[in-house]
């Protein structure tokens, strides 16, 4: 029996693709220490992993509940300073054998190479190394990364490097850096160029435990028999959401359509007045239940709700709020599997028609199934655990 110690961001969006593994892993005789915040405690024991629980923050200089990617520099740079000393005193108590982290878990790779235990990256968004990017370099200058904040998190991270002795390492590095094995919770043909990656990169697909956790079941039997449009923008990027909210209404009200609306974690602001009668709307919804029953979804385009929405063959509508969803937008555009909307100039009109072109689109459903076969052959959480443990065995 091997341990694994896991490390994750504190977002739910990179969490979910790692409990279908872990649930695996253990069952398979592996034991897995998740290193995460308490308020995960729950969702990963319930996948038969051990919490320690790691504290985080305030950020200096950024303000409470700012989770845009414009501080992600700082936030990553101050995170890292923050849990590098407790982690690395967990570790040094209770040695793992491996180190299992998500990409932007700065402070993990930093771990890793300071006690010199081996690792594996997950990638829960678009796979990147030194001779393959997701990004070409006319999107990559749209990142708004202020160059100063940038820079101070660039500096900071340098000299936290040096303090240990390591090579130089900064915010950019970890976009780019890679592992002998690196998991790929997309399927190779959605990343773009995939074809440039090598065997190091394992493409595993979407990570879905076919175990139905039952969630809300009573909301479930409030779905009947019309056709399902599912809309929801995520749980972090929805500040627009009341003038979204206000055109759905308009748009969908006393349509054919059932609409099943999430919310999100950040929609205390919401005013829900005057509810068409056809609108189910919750904070949350069990999503994987509803996507099953859906015809369509409007989607953010972040990368769990994407491949959750391919994988039951649903047509996405993409509205993107950051760079890397206006890149999942363009992917569904491109391989025919939904529509891209521009979120600034978004009507109650365009939104009509984008559902409506791909409810009568004939041509969208042999596309979906032919994606949801990709999907089912790259092997998603069982396919991961696999190469984990081959990568185990040869260490």
């Amino acid at each position: 029996m091997a341990t694994f110690a896991f490390f994750n961001s504190v977002a739910y969006g990179h969490v979910n693709p790692t409990l279908a593994v872990v649930k695996e892993l253990v069952a398979r005789g592996q034991r897995v220490v998740y290193y995460l915040t308490e308020e995960f405690r729950s969702t990963i024991e319930a996948a038969g992993a051990e919490l320690r629980p790691v504290v985080i923050g305030p950020f200096e200089g950024i303000a409470k509940g700012n989770m845009s990617i414009g501080t992600l520099p700082l936030r990553l740079q101050q995170m890292t300073e923050q849990l590098l000393p407790p982690v690395l005193a967990y570790l040094r108590a209770e040695p793992p054998d491996f180190i299992v982290y998500d990409s932007t878990s700065l402070w993990a790779i930093f771990a890793s190479r300071i006690l010199s235990i081996p690792a594996i990256s997950f990638r829960s968004i678009y796979a990147a190394s030194d001779t393959a990017t997701p990004m070409s370099p006319q999107r990559a200058h749209k990142f708004p990364f202020p160059m100063q904040e940038f820079l101070k998190a660039n500096e900071a991270l340098e000299a936290l490097s040096a303090s240990y002795g390591l090579p130089p390492f900064n915010v950019r590095s970890m976009f780019n850096h890679t592992e002998p094995l690196n998991i790929v919770f997309l399927p190779r043909i959605f990343q773009p160029g995939g074809d440039l990656f090598d065997e190091s990169f394992v493409f595993v697909g979407p990570s879905l435990s076919e175990q139905r956790d039952g969630q809300n079941s009573l909301f479930l039997e409030k779905i009947d028999g019309r056709p399902l449009l599912y809309i929801s923008l995520g749980t972090i990027f929805n500040n627009d959401w009341q003038r979204f909210l206000d055109m759905c209404f308009s748009a969908f009200r006393d349509t054919e359509w059932q609409v099943v609306l999430s919310l999100g974690k950040h929609a205390s602001h919401i005013a829900l007045q005057d509810v068409p009668e056809n609108f189910l709307i919750e904070d949350y919804v069990p999503q994987l239940d509803v996507l099953q029953r859906s015809r369509s979804f409007i989607t953010h385009g972040g990368m769990n709700s994407t491949m959750e929405g391919l994988y039951f063959g649903v047509p996405c509508i993409v509205v993107p709020q950051t760079v890397e969803q206006e890149r999942t937008a363009q992917q569904i555009e491109k391989l025919g599997l939904g529509l891209q909307l521009d979120k600034e100039t978004l009507t109650v009109e365009i939104l009509q028609n984008a559902v409506k072109q791909v409810a009568e689109d004939e041509t969208l459903q042999p596309r979906l199934l032919s994606m949801q076969r990709e999907m089912q052959n790259a092997g998603g959480y069982r396919r991961a655990v696999d190469a984990i443990l081959a990568y185990t065995a040869r260490r």
